[in-house]
């Protein structure tokens, strides 16, 4: 049985480029936001997550960081130790040369990032799971900016999409959060010489292909970057509403074919989908308001034989990729495969059954539970059947039915033009 994890690692010797007028004379990590520094946060963070012992691998501007190390330390009951690169290393290359002074495995982020998250899960989970390291994993809001993790259906890390990426290239938006668990093992046929190399985009994509182990787990809590000062706004707006502290939130869930895009039969391929053109406004009104956003859709034509899973994965692919092109996201797609009646041409006969999974069913939702804290009492459904009605009011959920038919419905389903608070949300979706 491995140890358990008591060593934390920050990254925090990068130039600030991005904030360079923001900060002239201070290192990123200790930009104040929220009322503490980047540093301070991240401490406290590691120290509630179990971790005992914190290294700084610093560069530019150092010595102001290594003035606060006494004070954090002794605040957050945390043995603080540092190593200063007298070169621009990349994110990499520092690890590269001071990990002979880290852990068998340790926990590593990056200074600056807004963190406030429980990580003792990630560390857990890790934990003697023959992995050779795992890392955090969310939709972003800046999708087409950011480094994307691709993943299996068992969670398992196969490769990264990194930026620029050509415009038809279509991918899942799973960012790299910039949070990560590693074994030091996997470190040990790179120089730990003063070599220039980048963590995120030469050392994880060459682990992958020499076939070591990468696990992607889901970020529940709060991760942002503020590298940027529109993203220090941004945070700071949501500490000021406690969205940076909610654990616990609630849901909209989302119906598919019909709800959110054209509905055109059976889908079978990316080329078909077409948005109703006020929903990415839409999502990324809930994305704003904290809302976990979840689409629950029934796909038999799995089950027909007319797309595979890979099929529905790069559909939502497509999806994702539309939303992101407005800044919204969808926080996790829940798939029926399943069709109740047998007798059609190239049809998948293990999935022509009839289950507990397709709507009206129920099942979906509640495996949206076993993913994601989510608050059932204020979350909601909308949906374009009376399937999906079913399936919602089967667990207490407030259902609000949008037809596209209608006038009327046509309407309210410019919902978030107009939302300013949770609260408004029931009053404006409601008939």
């Amino acid at each position: 049985m491995s140890a358990m994890i008591e060593q934390g690692v920050v990254i925090a010797g990068g130039l600030g480029t991005r904030l360079k007028e923001f900060l002239p004379n201070l290192p990123k990590c200790l930009n104040r936001v929220g009322g503490f520094t980047l540093i301070e946060q991240t401490c406290k963070v590691f120290s509630e997550s179990g971790i005992k012992r914190l290294h700084l691998l610093l560069g530019h501007l150092s010595e102001a960081v290594i003035s606060e190390v006494p004070a954090l330390g002794s605040k957050y009951n945390l043995d603080i130790t540092f190593s200063v690169e007298q070169n621009l290393l990349g994110t990499g290359g520092s690890l590269l040369s001071s990990v002979h002074l880290l852990d068998e495995q340790f926990l590593l982020t990056y200074g600056d990032l807004y963190l406030d998250v429980d990580l003792k899960y990630l560390c857990t989970r890790f934990e003697n799971s023959g992995y050779d390291y795992a890392q955090l994993i969310h939709p972003t809001n800046h999708m087409h900016d950011s480094d994307l993790v691709k993943i299996d259906s068992d969670s398992n890390i196969v490769g990264y999409s990194l930026k620029p990426r050509k415009t038809e290239d279509q991918f899942r938006n799973r960012a790299n959060s910039g949070v990560y668990v590693f074994k030091k093992e996997i470190f040990s046929k790179f120089s730990s010489q003063d070599i220039k190399v980048d963590l995120d985009r030469e050392i994880l994509p060459s682990l992958i292909s020499e076939g070591k182990r990468g696990l992607a787990i889901r970020n529940l809590g709060y991760v942002r970057d503020v590298g940027t000062i529109e993203r220090i706004s941004k945070v700071e707006s949501d500490i000021r509403s406690g969205l940076t502290k909610s654990r616990r939130k609630p849901a909209i869930f989302l119906d598919r074919d019909g709800t959110i895009n054209v509905s055109r039969g059976y889908i079978s391929r990316p080329e078909q989908i077409e948005l109703y053109e006020d929903i990415p406004s839409a999502i990324r009104k809930f994305n704003e308001l904290g809302y976990w956003v979840i689409v629950i859709t029934n796909q038999p034509v799995i089950a027909r034989g007319e797309a595979s899973f890979s099929d529905i994965e790069t559909i939502h692919a497509r999806i994702d990729n539309i939303l992101g092109d407005s800044g919204a996201y969808i926080d996790d797609y829940f798939v029926c495969p399943h069709h109740p009646e047998a007798g059609f041409l190239g049809e998948v006969r293990e999935l022509k059954i009839r289950c507990k999974c397709r709507k009206p069913g129920a099942k979906l939702i509640e495996n949206s539970l076993n993913v994601f804290p989510i608050n059932l009492e204020d979350s909601f459904f909308v949906g374009d059947s009376q399937v999906d009605f079913q399936a919602a009011t089967s667990m207490g959920i407030s259902f609000r039915l949008i037809d596209r038919n209608s006038d009327r419905s046509r309407k309210s389903i410019t919902w978030t033009d107009a939302v300013e608070s949770i609260n408004s949300l029931e009053k404006l979706l409601s008939s």
